[in-house]
């Protein structure tokens, strides 16, 4: 069963007619099936229709989160321009959008090389391991040259060996 704050996500996907974007350690979550966690969804939405629904939903604004029990929704902006996958939570019938694998890679190598997390150095690690066959190899090599993080995903990649190709085929 799907965590209680994607099912919150994929409701807001049925309602809003702008479909919010998941983005963030929430995506990393969501892809990793649970492998990491994070505290809140950073999403992308258009606030006007938004912030009614979050209402209708029981949510309360704190601070830059809109608070219902132990789910955290924060607001990164309204007009997300990269590619989007479009996720069937299993076993609920919810869809989600989501920010396209690649480009979580390239947010997750920024934030690993720039900004120096540890964790977002991980996450981009797991990612590229566990989905190197079905990732859109060309246009995440773009956007590694255009966020100047090519020698991160190479030192990356490297750490990606035949061992851990064969033992994640297994």
């Amino acid at each position: 069963m799907a965590d209680e704050k994607f099912l919150v996500l994929g409701e807001l996907n049925r309602i809003l007619k702008k479909k919010p974007v998941l983005v963030g350690g929430g995506a990393a979550e969501l892809y990793s099936a649970g492998h990491f966690v994070t505290g809140d969804m950073d999403i992308y939405a258009e606030r006007v229709e938004l912030l009614p629904a979050l209402e209708n939903l029981g949510f309360r604004r704190e601070g830059m989160y809109f608070v219902r029990g132990k789910i955290f929704i924060h607001v990164v902006g309204s007009n997300y321009e990269k590619r989007v996958d479009d996720i069937l939570l299993k076993g609920t019938g919810s869809r989600v959008r989501v920010i396209s694998l690649e480009d979580l890679i390239i947010d997750r190598l920024c934030s690993c090389k720039w900004w120096k997390h540890k964790a977002d150095c991980e996450q981009a690690l797991y990612l590229l391991n566990t989905f190197q066959d079905g990732l859109d190899r060309g246009y995440l090599e773009d956007r590694a040259d255009e966020e100047e993080v090519r020698d991160t995903i190479d030192g990356l990649r490297a750490q990606i060996g035949p061992a851990s190709r064969a033992e994640r085929r297994k």
